[in-house]
């Protein structure tokens, strides 16, 4: 937060060193919504959930791509 005695308050974003630069995009572009009242705080944690379901998006879809359910459903019924 920066505090200015002419404008008034400012929120700063720090994006972090290990935020990939799409990540790092996608915070910039939330952050400077005109009007915006997010924080930083919830920005970060936007992104953080939307990485986290994107990672399980893909765990899953290399599991299906493995054999994954569609062997396991294969394996039970052939039994």
């Amino acid at each position: 937060m920066l505090l200015s005695y002419t404008v008034g308050r400012l929120d700063l974003l720090v994006i972090p060193p290990e935020a990939g630069p799409a990540a790092a995009a996608r915070l910039m572009a939330a952050a400077s919504v005109p009007g915006g009242i997010r924080t930083a705080s919830g920005l970060m944690a936007d992104e953080a959930m939307s990485h986290d379901a994107a990672d399980a998006r893909s765990r899953e879809e290399e599991w299906e791509t493995d054999g994954g359910a569609a062997s396991a459903a294969g394996t039970a019924s052939g039994s």
